[in-house]
This record gives C-alpha cells, structure tokens and sequence, in this order.
C-alpha cells in the first residue's frame, strides 16, 4: 500500500494552486477533480488532483520523474513543481476555452501539442489555441498567467523560448492573466518589439518585451474586451 510523501509545494505553488481553483470554482462552479473529469484529460484525474492538492504518492513522483526531468523544458524546477505549472496551465487554458466557446460564442479550439493532455518529453512552442472569427479569420491564441504581481511590478513580460518568436510570425495574440492584480491584458504580438536575452529564472534564453501602451483591465471585462479585441482585427 503506497503512502502519502511530504508535500512538495512551496508558498508559491500554493498561490498558484488556489488562484487556479478560484477561477474553476467562480466561473465552472466546480472542483478541480469535476472540472478534469469534464474535460477528458488523458493524464489521471488522481494524479493532477494530487499533484494540485500537495499530496503525491511514491508511484506518482516515480512516474513524474519519469515522464518530466526534462533539463531544458523544466529549467530549474523538480519535476514536481514542473506538472503543477503544467497542469495549473491546462486549468486555466480549458477555462478561458470554455468562456470563449460557450459564453462570447466564439469557435475556439486547442491547437498546442499537449492539447490532449498528457505530459509530454518533446511539447513545441505552437500557440496554446485558436480563435476563428465570425468572417471565418483564424486568430492564434497564446495565454500567460502571473501569481506574483511580477509584470506590473517590472513593467515588462518574459516569454520562454521560441513562444514569443512563433506567435509574432503567426500574427497571433498574448492574453495575460494577472490573477495577484485582479488584472489581464490581451495584446498583439506584432505590434510589440521583444528582446531575446539570457534569463537567470529560466536558466536559458528567453524574450521579454514592455507594457509601453499596453493597458490592463479588470478581470471582470474581460468578456467585453477580448470580443472587442477580436472583432476588431
């Protein structure tokens, strides 16, 4: 019988981990383990629910150093805090999909190699989804989470890897969701100039550009803003 280790996550993947719960709960009116059961994620529901929940068995570590110790994709992370930022990821990307789908009516699909979800050893850096307007226009769809308050702190945004290079050739757009601020942005890339230089957080190179004319709005219009947003292109 496998028993529960310590928990892995520190105050910062506990911020991350209730935001992302926060946003299920106010928007789906649901748990963590019913929203993924909904979704029909390739990865176990007991492994993320444990994983979210801090309470991984020796079998789900062994299978997480398996699957993720990947140097390059987990920079300085375990594997560990690796699949809690990958599945607080697919979280919130199923949310904002689901508001877009059923909610601003837009035709919205995943399009990122683990749209599936399963943990993979060779993810691309294709955007996370795209967004088809109403003339039949499809808008690739990018999407950035900040728990720390980081980006309005800096005034700036980092993007890992070819993220932010494959979403300008792709004429696509960043929504940023500032969950500490209550905040989000949503640009696009194209009119942004990002600057490619070594990140120590990451480990590895990384381009960040600045808010100079990128205006944050609360999170509450998101709804207005983003159709706007989209119409408008």
């Amino acid at each position: 019988m496998s028993g529960k280790n310590a928990g892995f996550q520190s105050e910062k993947y506990e911020k991350k981990v209730e935001f992302a719960e926060s946003f299920v709960e106010n928007n789906f009116d649901l748990s963590f383990e019913e929203f993924i059961e909904e979704e029909k994620w390739e990865e176990s529901t007991e492994l993320c629910s444990n994983v979210l929940s801090d309470g991984l068995t020796k079998e789900d570590r062994d299978y997480l150093n398996e699957k993720l110790d990947l140097a390059h994709l987990k920079d300085s992370r375990r594997p560990v805090e690796y699949a809690c930022d990958l599945i607080v990821g697919w979280v919130l990307e199923d949310g904002i999909l689901r508001i877009l789908r059923e909610e601003m009516r837009f035709e919205t699909n995943l399009s990122s190699a683990d749209k599936n979800r399963k943990f993979l050893k060779s993810p691309d850096a294709t955007p996370d989804m795209t967004v088809v307007k109403s003339d039949g226009t499809e808008i690739p769809l990018e999407l950035a989470q900040d728990f720390t308050g980081y980006w309005q702190r800096k005034g700036k945004i980092d993007l890992r890897d070819n993220k932010y290079v494959n979403i300008k050739e792709e004429d696509g757009v960043l929504l940023g969701l500032d969950f500490a601020n209550e905040d989000f942005f949503v640009v696009d890339i194209s009119k942004t100039d990002g600057n490619s230089h070594y990140h120590p957080p990451f480990g590895k190179e990384a381009y960040t550009f600045e808010f100079d004319g990128i205006e944050f709005h609360d999170i509450d219009e998101m709804k207005e803003v983003l159709t706007e947003h989209f119409e408008g292109r």
